[in-house]
């Protein structure tokens, strides 16, 4: 294998015995997470 070259074409936890713990963050994170701020309707203004 050639130093430099990427040849991993998929992506896995560096520590697969941990999956169970990533994702369970990834469900709090999605939960409880802060959200951007709802953008305000469309105005006809300046019209």
């Amino acid at each position: 294998m050639a130093l430099g070259t990427n040849t991993k074409f998929y992506e896995t936890p560096n520590h697969p015995f941990q999956g169970e713990r990533i994702a369970a963050e990834a469900d709090l994170v999605s939960r409880y997470a802060p959200r951007p701020p709802a953008r305000p309707a469309a105005s006809s203004w300046p019209a």
